[in-house]
């Protein structure tokens, strides 16, 4: 459809600051979805743990793309796209894992408790404490793995997350799938976050990024907001 806008947007240091700040985001949401258009929430949160933050504060959404753009469910949390990490591949990122940190979290479409044996992998991750050592084993994941992996660093300020996904995917594949869905131009579709996991969305789509984000997607973007709601504000106001 010709006028109709998609905002696509990474949830925690994006869409999620602080509580202040996710309701007056909600808020605009709301206006944005009632003008005809959709809202995607896309972010490395699985399906299992992100249904609790969905009902706490009330969100709205059309869809939710999850594992890092492993998993896509519409508005009534059906599944309608996902990708899993080869049985092979899912084993060697394991045996590499297990070599460095027992701390493994195993992902499948709807739960993050799954085991290494389980089909249907979606996500695997694991946790460190520096950051320059997660970035070091992003990119060891990432050498040694490439052809069958997207391997991301997640800073926060107590914790460093290092999560693992199928190739064949991240979140710019995820919305360009909805988008076809939708029949929506890209001039139409806006993306917004914080990490080095948004990038390609934001190099591939009218990206915006938070002024807090890391430098290296700065490099990438159109231009920094301060938050979503500003983001919703300035499509609105230039409809």
């Amino acid at each position: 459809m010709k006028n109709k806008k998609i905002i696509a947007t990474d949830y925690d240091g994006t869409f999620y600051l602080n509580d202040s700040d996710i309701m007056k985001n909600i808020q605009l949401v709301n206006k944005f979805r009632e003008q005809n258009n959709i809202f995607i929430i896309a972010t490395g949160n699985n399906f299992e743990s992100f249904q609790k933050t969905i009902k706490k504060y009330n969100i709205k959404y059309d869809y939710l793309i999850l594992d890092q753009g492993s998993c896509i469910f519409n508005s009534q949390n059906k599944i309608i796209e996902s990708n899993y990490i080869d049985n092979e591949t899912k084993y060697s990122i394991y045996n590499i894992i297990t070599g460095r940190t027992n701390n493994i979290k195993i992902c499948s479409p709807v739960s993050e408790r799954a085991t290494i044996n389980d089909e249907n992998i979606t996500k695997i991750s694991t946790e460190f404490l520096n950051k320059e050592d997660a970035i070091k084993f992003t990119k060891l994941l990432n050498k040694e793995l490439n052809e069958k992996i997207h391997a991301y660093t997640m800073i926060f300020p107590d914790i460093n997350i290092v999560e693992i996904i199928s190739n064949k995917v991240d979140k710019c594949e995820a919305i360009e799938h909805i988008k076809e869905l939708e029949g929506i131009n890209a001039d139409n579709i806006y993306t917004i976050g914080d990490g080095y996991n948004d990038i390609s969305m934001i190099r591939h789509f009218n990206g915006y990024c938070m002024k807090n984000s890391v430098a290296e997607l700065k490099e990438e973007c159109n231009n920094q907001v301060n938050s979503v709601s500003e983001l919703i504000k300035i499509i609105i106001d230039n409809n």
